[in-house]
């Protein structure tokens, strides 16, 4: 367990900028898996599974409880997350260099105690936001849980392309001043850690997590109720048996039936779906940035405006310009 320092993401950040070809590009550009992976919507649906998955560690659930605005600011902290890890993926070199420094900076300030035993972390162990290990964590949650729902949808991928997946990774990592000497060299190591960890000591869902889980499980009005149950469901049936349980998940015959159906409901139709309406409008802005979006007819206009609309009614600006 060690501690990132600004003078560790900076050199980090160094060795990012020496191996990007086209700063306008961003980290990874139009060429790279992490679009052609991270553009997919249906991705969200594995959001709850690796949001559980980071708050069943203690340091992670701690640190949410005790320092995000999660419950009195849901919306914003949503924006601003989406905003820095989409700005990472998608923006230009300076916007994912800002994001990544923004980051750093409020996690900086986020560190303390945990209130409880849980696991092998005893009551009063502190923890620190900027731990390496919790931010391998959290950072493979994400990577793992996209991987897993995409090869859901359209099946199992060849180990070279997740290879070649997990190696851009590898710079998303970087972001965080993750260090070499932990991350695992390869995808297949890459899933023995999170196998591992799945079954360890080192995953607990205590109090915090579990409260947690209740909030954004629930939903904000009384009407998107069964949309949430629906999720409810689905993250359930993505999360591991055993960190399924910690949480306390309803999963019967009932919920494996829904979730055995919706996903291959999913597998069938979400493929058909116009490209405009399946794939993030941060992709396609990213796209228009390095002049690689394609001619647009009458449909791809229409469908921008209304999915920009929908997906981000006040205007919110996600990426940086």
């Amino acid at each position: 367990m060690a501690h990132v320092s600004r003078t560790d993401l900076e050199n980090y950040l160094d060795r990012v900028r020496a191996r990007t070809k086209d700063t306008k590009d961003g980290i990874f550009g139009p060429d790279s898996l992490m679009w052609k992976i991270g553009r997919e919507a249906i991705g969200g649906v594995g959001g709850g599974r690796a949001l559980l998955l980071q708050t069943a560690h203690p340091f992670v659930a701690h640190a949410v409880q005790q320092h995000s605005k999660v419950k009195t600011d849901t919306h914003g902290r949503g924006v601003r997350t989406f905003k820095n890890v989409l700005a990472m993926t998608f923006g230009d070199l300076d916007a994912a260099f800002r994001a990544a420094r923004r980051v750093h900076t409020v996690h900086e300030k986020i560190h303390g105690f945990i209130n409880e035993r849980n696991g092998r972390f005893d009551n009063g162990a502190p923890y620190d936001a900027n731990d390496d290990e919790a931010l391998l964590w959290v950072h493979a949650t994400l990577w793992e849980s996209s991987m897993l729902m995409y090869e859901r949808v359209f099946g199992p991928q060849p180990l070279e392309l997740k290879n070649k997946y997990y190696e851009e990774t590898k710079f998303f990592a970087y972001l965080f001043g993750i260090p070499d000497r932990i991350l695992p060299p390869n995808w297949s190591e890459f899933l023995e850690y999170n196998w591992k960890m799945w079954e360890s000591d080192t995953l607990a869902v205590g109090e915090a997590g579990a409260d947690i889980a209740k909030f954004v499980l629930t939903a904000p009005k009384e009407n998107m109720q069964p949309v949430m149950d629906w999720f409810k469901i689905m993250t359930a049936g993505l999360l591991p048996k055993r960190i399924r349980h910690q949480y306390q998940f309803k999963y019967g015959a009932a919920e494996k039936a829904i979730f055995e159906a919706s996903m291959q409901a999913i597998k069938y139709a979400y493929p058909l779906v116009h490209p405009r309406l399946r794939f993030s409008p941060v992709y396609f802005k990213a796209l228009e940035r390095t002049g690689r979006d394609r001619e647009m007819g009458f449909v791809d206009r229409y469908l921008k405006k209304r999915m920009q609309k929908m997906l981000n009614p006040t205007g919110y600006k996600f990426v940086d310009a």
